[in-house]
């Protein structure tokens, strides 16, 4: 699984961030593949430019926070 990696135009660096040549090595690594082959064969999770999404019409407008409405299984 592929983890630490970061689209430079959408991220926002920790107070802490130190830059790693590493990283960016494996960044320009991955935008030469997805120039050869094509747009986007690796991008990363926050890539998410899908067009379908799941319909979210049923969901909860608290989700968990209000504490009525989590679920409780009696056993």
């Amino acid at each position: 699984m592929l983890t630490d990696f970061v689209d430079s135009s959408v991220y926002q660096p920790s107070l802490f961030f130190n830059s790693d040549s590493k990283h960016k090595k494996l960044m320009e690594v991955i935008d030469r593949l997805n120039d050869k082959y094509h747009r986007d064969v690796i991008r990363l999770a926050s890539q998410d430019e899908r067009k379908h999404k799941m319909k979210q019409s049923h969901l909860s407008k608290h989700y968990t926070t209000d504490l009525n409405e989590i679920l409780t299984v009696n056993i």
